[in-house]
This record gives C-alpha cells, sequence and structure tokens, in this order.
C-alpha cells in the first residue's frame, strides 16, 4: 500500500504474504496445483497488520469505527448481485466442496440466486473482534482456531509465524515521465516497475 502525507513524502507499506517457517524450496515438488490451492498455498497473511500498522502511525478515526462497517455487512447480509451469482456458477465446484463457503454462498445445496441475501456472520463475530484490536489475530484466539483449521487440512502455518510476521515500510519507486511522477511498490511487488517499464518505451515512441 502507498500513503503519500500532505507534505509530499510518500510511504510503501509491503504486507505481503510470507512463507511459513516450515517451508521449504521442494515442497511443491513441481505440482503446479498445490502451490495454487491447498492448505500447503496457504502463507502467512500480513494485509490486517499492514493496514493497523498504517492506522496507527496516520490514522485519525477510532480503529474501531473503520473496521465496523465491515462488520455490519457480513452481519447484516447483502443481496447477490447478477455478476456475482455468474462469478459463483464459474466457481461452484469449489465453493460445494469447501464446507465454510457452501454456509455462506449455498442455501439446501444450491447456489444463492440473485437477489437472495448473503450473510457471513463468523466474518462478523471475527471483524467485531478485530475492531478491538489485532493482536487476536496475530497471538490469540483468532490466530489460534486459523492454525488449527488449516492443520487439520494439513497445512503448516503456525501461531509462531503469526507473531513474528513484520509489516516492512520500504522506499517507494519513484520516476518522472511526460512531466508526471509515476510512485509505485517496490519489489517484490512487481506493479510499481511494470508500470515504469511500460511507460518509458511510450515516452521514447511519443518524442
Amino acid at each position: 500500500m502507498l500513503i503519500r502525507l500532505a507534505g509530499g513524502e510518500v510511504q510503501a507499506y509491503d504486507m505481503r504474504e510470507t512463507a511459513p517457517m516450515q517451508a521449504s524450496e521442494n515442497m511443491y515438488d513441481g505440482n503446479a496445483t498445490l502451490q495454487a490451492s491447498g492448505s500447503l498455498s496457504i502463507a502467512v497473511p500480513g494485509e490486517l497488520a499492514g493496514l493497523y500498522k498504517a492506522w496507527k502511525q496516520h490514522g485519525r478515526l477510532p480503529w474501531e469505527r473503520l473496521v465496523r462497517p465491515a462488520e455490519k455487512l457480513a452481519r447484516r447480509g447483502f443481496k447477490i448481485s447478477r455478476y456475482l451469482r455468474m462469478q459463483m456458477e464459474k466457481t461452484q465446484s469449489g465453493i460445494l466442496a469447501d464446507e465454510g463457503l457452501r454456509n455462506v454462498f449455498t442455501s439446501n445445496g444450491e447456489l444463492l440466486q440473485p437477489g437472495d441475501i448473503c450473510y457471513n456472520k463468523k466474518l462478523a463475530d471475527t471483524l467485531r473482534t478485530v475492531s478491538k484490536g489485532v493482536e487476536a489475530f496475530y497471538n490469540g484466539p483468532i490466530g489460534f482456531n486459523l492454525v488449527r483449521d488449516i492443520h487439520k487440512l494439513g497445512g503448516m502455518l503456525t501461531i509462531e509465524d503469526l507473531r513474528r510476521y513484520k509489516v516492512r515500510v520500504r522506499e517507494p519507486i519513484i520516476t518522472n515521465i511526460l512531466g508526471y511522477k509515476i510512485i509505485g511498490m517496490p519489489p517484490p511487488s512487481s506493479g510499481g516497475a511494470s508500470m515504469i517499464l511500460v511507460s518509458a518505451p511510450l515516452c521514447l515512441f511519443i518524442f
């Protein structure tokens, strides 16, 4: 996440997921499916820690006030749109194979229809806890439950992985092209570098 302060200073918050400590170079043994999905593809999540750190350093509104709208949406539900229904149909086999997804996106074994209300009350309860702070996720009951569920599926994430996660504030990639300042995330993110690489040839073509 990029943050540009009123004085012009820019910070890049690196909150990317990281590999669990038990991960190894050849853990997938060439199996692309294991790498893309399943319990062994689960890394140490960092977005929540990153958002919280950014809020701690720059936020003005109470953290709880920022989280509560998401909790209310999950608890009160929202209508299934035609577009969401289309996406659900494309991933129907995955939804039906996963208990958590089935509980959210199906009723009586069938996918919810456009106009149906979709609830996620377990997520709402989690968000209510997180609205008091992220400790419960990285070193508390939410984290312990997450690790337990992942282990049941054969994953390797541990509570120590969660405890050790660190958000890194890095220098962004900055360049000037055609009078515009382009600010992007540094590696390991590829977005900033790709944007600059695409923009530079365009600049030469124009001139």
